[in-house]
């Protein structure tokens, strides 16, 4: 064992430096493990300018993917369908097709004051059916706006919209200017109806988005209604959609109430008087129908489903 010893003391003082040449070896130590070190730190920050890398190149992608989700969520908007058919109007931004979440973007828009308030209902019969019915939204200003949605299974987007707006005497804008304003923004309409009190306007377009130009075609007199259908009358009344309507598609319907005071025409206003009130209605008669008989039967085959999976009752 002493021998071992020995042998191995020999051995590793062999290999240890002289006092003179101590310092130059531990400098070579030093400067040996400064050169690892320095690899070591190069290659950590090649592998975290590597990571950095990947995950900017994947935040661009998911950005990238967003924002042409974006760009096609915005180019479908007004194709709720899925059908040939696209909106080409609006009411104060309002659009057929928008979310809930686009809806109340343009009121905010619009008027950032509009007291907001959602309705929710459930399907007649179809548990956890929960869905948003409409969104109302007020002003002080005598301004109500009203923007029904597609109920289930449909996704929930805006199938028919209407404002009233009352002016206030003092605020009334004349007749003229106000026909004026309505044909500037959405052209010629297809039906210009006046009588006394109440002025008429609807822009009248069929099922594939064609503008009916005259008043005067079968077409035209066929949907110059629908602008009072609803999914609701539909869905209760399915014999409204019949095939005579079932042809007609975007209307906009505009009724304007008029002062008919006589001494409006003293005051120097033009003989068509002074704007009262404006309501505007705007729907799409094909998509509504569509729209209902596919709730219908969602209805139908539901209470069916729930009706094969009750049990037989003891007897």
């Amino acid at each position: 064992m002493k021998l071992k010893a020995t042998i191995t003391m020999m051995l590793c003082t062999a290999y240890l430096p002289s006092p003179a040449g101590a310092s130059g070896f531990f400098e070579n130590l030093v400067n040996h493990t400064k050169e690892q070190v320095g690899e070591l730190v190069d290659h950590t920050n090649e592998q975290a300018y590597e990571r950095v890398d990947q995950t900017t190149n994947r935040a661009k992608k998911q950005l990238s993917d967003q924002v042409n989700q974006a760009k096609q969520s915005i180019g479908t908007t007004s194709n709720f369908s899925g059908s040939m058919f696209s909106s080409s109007m609006d009411v104060i931004g309002l659009r057929l097709g928008m979310t809930p979440q686009n809806a109340k973007a343009a009121l905010q828009a619009h008027n950032t004051r509009m007291r907001i308030e959602e309705k929710y209902d459930q399907l007649s019969q179809v548990p956890n059916s929960k869905y948003l019915r409409h969104i109302s939204a007020t002003t002080n200003r005598g301004e109500q706006i009203f923007i029904e949605f597609a109920p289930p299974p449909h996704a929930p987007v805006a199938v028919k919209l209407s404002r009233t707006t009352q002016y206030a005497a003092g605020a009334r804008p004349t007749l003229a200017k106000t026909l004026q304003a309505l044909e500037q923004k959405y052209r010629t309409p297809t039906l210009n109806n006046n009588n006394t009190t109440v002025h008429q306007l609807s822009w009248l377009h069929d099922r594939t988005g064609n503008k009916i130009a005259s008043a005067s075609t079968e077409l035209a007199q066929r949907c110059t209604q629908t602008f009072m259908m609803s999914v609701d009358h539909l869905i209760i009344s399915p014999q409204l959609g019949n095939t005579a309507i079932a042809e007609c598609g975007e209307s906009l319907n505009i009724q304007l109430t008029t002062d008919t005071n006589p001494m409006a025409g003293r005051q120097g206003i033009d003989s068509g008087g002074l704007v009262t009130s404006l309501t505007a209605t705007l729907g799409n008669a094909a998509e509504l129908i569509r729209i209902a008989q596919k709730t219908s039967t969602h209805i139908g085959k539901t209470i069916q489903f729930q009706a094969e999976n009750v049990t037989a009752p003891k007897l």
